[in-house]
């Protein structure tokens, strides 16, 4: 999906994702219930909580700063893996990790990147769901309806202050902002690793535009939501 806005003083938004809300067909496949357990992974991996801790959070920074979004290359998400495990772990003390596609490690990496997928159209249901029901002019499913119409308008949704067509503040809204916050929490402790191009990055585009998307499909659900299929 493609978005552009304009005529809002000098700020232009434009914005090309990949809106598919399934996780690809290639990663889906293999994350089957019991299948892939943090007990499955080489001894030593989840010592100190490094797992859990410091390289769960890299592969959601690089997705989130890459040029993917929702479909992510088996091969790519291996070579990822790989160079993410030698940053993270200390070559003198860690064992062997296999991050072969039809490996537990990379199963077990693509389900949680499949869940923090996931999250961001979550946290976007949460979100506006409180606002609905802390301000109590939307009470109605047509007063949020009217509501969601007018947040599709031009993306207003996308900014802190959409009538001021100098500074509208582009991303910085607060459902934006929400979602993203989630983003930072799943990322927090992070390693950097230099052999990816994607963490010498400024900026989360990615993380910023699947933010947006996600509040823009659920206003579409409000706006639809008396259309009968």
């Amino acid at each position: 999906m493609r978005q552009h806005t304009e005529g809002k003083g000098n700020t232009k938004v434009e914005a090309q994702v990949k809106t598919e809300v399934e996780a690809p067909i290639n990663i889906r496949s293999k994350i089957k219930k019991g299948k892939a357990k943090n007990s499955n992974l080489p001894s030593g991996c989840l010592e100190n909580g490094l797992w859990r801790t410091k390289f769960l959070p890299c592969p959601m920074f690089w997705v989130g700063n890459s040029d993917y979004g929702w479909s992510i290359p088996e091969n790519e998400l291996e070579y990822v893996l790989k160079n993410i495990f030698n940053a993270v772990y200390d070559s003198r003390k860690r064992g062997p990790c296999d991050f072969d596609v039809d490996g537990f490690a990379f199963q077990l990496a693509s389900q949680r990147i499949h869940e923090w997928q996931a999250a961001f159209g979550l946290t976007a249901v949460s979100v506006l769901m409180a606002f609905f029901a802390s301000t109590p002019e939307y009470e109605t499913q047509e007063a949020r309806e009217e509501y969601a119409e007018y947040q599709l308008q031009d993306c207003c949704f996308v900014y802190d202050d959409p009538d001021n067509d100098e500074q509208p503040g582009a991303f910085l809204s607060e459902y934006i902002l929400r979602i993203f916050a989630a983003h930072l929490t799943a990322i927090s402790g992070k390693a950097r690793v230099d052999a990816l191009v994607e963490f010498g990055k400024p900026g989360y585009l990615t993380a910023l535009a699947l933010s947006a998307v996600s509040v823009s499909l659920h206003f579409i659900l409000f706006f639809f939501a008396s259309v009968k299929c």
